[in-house]
């Protein structure tokens, strides 16, 4: 991903990862307790995710 910076990369990564759930923006905000526009500013890289955000798909928990 030459080219692209960490924040879009980090965005992308989580649309993927969300996706790969099964999860719209409104789902996984509820779950990270923070608004979709904020999940929606994150993918697409006018964001950075929060520290929260990223424990969230990096846990090897179950997300629920």
């Amino acid at each position: 991903m030459q080219g692209i910076d960490l924040c879009t990369t980090l965005g992308l990564r989580l649309r993927s990862t969300r996706r790969a759930c099964h999860l719209t923006q409104q789902q996984l905000s509820a779950k990270a307790h923070v608004s979709s526009r904020e999940i929606s500013k994150i993918e697409n890289g006018a964001m950075n995710p929060s520290y929260e955000i990223c424990l969230l798909y990096t846990s090897p928990s179950p997300r629920d």
